[in-house]
C-alpha cells in the first residue's frame, strides 16, 4: 500500500499542473465555447451546412442523472445497480432581433418546410466542420397549411410549443475550447434525440431586456472527436 506521502506528492503535482494551465491560458472558457443546432443524431450530419451556430446564449446547463437501484434481502448486504441515465439541458438568452432560442434550436429544419412566415437561417450555416460522416438519411416534414394556432412563430420569434414542429427531435453540438484555442484541446459533446420540455419568456418592468429560457431532455450525451 503506498505511503500517504506518495499521495500528497501526486496531489501537489496535480495542483502544479492546474497552476501552469491557468497561467498559460489552458483553461476551458465559456467565451471560446460554441453551440450548434443540428440533426437529431450526430451520424446524420452530412456536411458542415447541416450545423447552425446559436449566438448570444447567456447560460448553458447540462444535467445527467443516473438512477441507482438498491436492493437488500434479509441477512444479505445492500446491492446497488445503475439504471439508465437521463440527460437534460437548459439554455437562457436575451431576446434580440435575431432567431429566438426555439427557432435557432430548430434551425436544422429548413424554412421551405415551415413556410415563409418563419425566418430563413441559411446565413447561420457553418462553413467548415471537421467531424461527421453521415450514414443515415432524414426526410424533412412538410408543415403545410399551418393555422395561426399551430404555426411555430413569426420571422425571428418562435414561441409556440403547440406547433407540430416541436413534435420532432433535434440535436445540439456543444464545443468547448481553451483560451489558447489550441486545436488539441478542443472537445465536443452531442445531445441526441433532444426535445423541448419547457419554454419561458420573462418581461420585467424595471428591466429593459426580455429574456427566455428552454428546458431540454435528450436520449444521450455523446462525446465527439473533433
Amino acid at each position: 500500500m503506498p505511503a500517504i506521502n506518495d499521495k500528497l506528492g501526486d496531489f501537489n503535482l496535480h495542483v502544479e499542473d492546474i497552476r501552469v494551465a491557468s497561467s498559460t491560458g489552458s483553461v476551458y472558457s465559456a467565451k471560446e465555447s460554441q453551440i450548434f443546432a443540428g440533426p437529431p443524431r450526430f451520424s446524420m450530419i452530412r456536411s458542415a451546412s447541416r450545423l447552425y451556430g446559436i449566438a448570444s446564449v447567456d447560460v448553458v446547463r447540462i444535467d445527467q442523472q443516473s438512477m441507482i437501484n438498491t436492493s437488500a434481502g434479509v441477512g444479505s448486504p445492500t446491492i446497488m445497480t445503475n439504471g439508465r441515465p437521463s440527460v437534460g439541458a437548459g439554455f437562457g438568452k436575451t431576446v434580440f432581433n435575431v432567431p429566438s432560442l426555439l427557432r435557432a434550436i430548430y434551425a436544422y429544419y429548413p424554412m421551405s418546410s415551415l413556410g415563409t412566415q418563419i425566418a430563413d437561417l441559411s446565413q447561420y450555416e457553418i462553413t467548415s466542420f471537421s467531424a461527421g460522416n453521415a450514414s443515415q438519411q432524414f426526410t424533412f416534414p412538410a408543415f403545410t397549411n399551418l393555422s395561426l394556432e399551430t404555426h411555430p412563430g413569426y420571422k425571428n420569434l418562435a414561441f409556440n410549443l403547440n406547433s407540430s414542429l416541436f413534435d420532432y427531435p433535434f440535436g445540439l453540438l456543444i464545443v468547448m475550447k481553451t483560451q489558447t484555442r489550441n486545436v488539441d484541446d478542443i472537445v465536443g459533446y452531442y445531445l441526441q434525440e433532444a426535445r423541448i420540455r419547457a419554454h419561458s419568456l420573462q418581461l420585467a418592468g424595471p428591466s429593459s431586456l426580455v429574456t427566455e429560457e428552454v428546458s431540454i431532455v435528450a436520449t444521450a450525451y455523446h462525446p465527439v472527436a473533433l
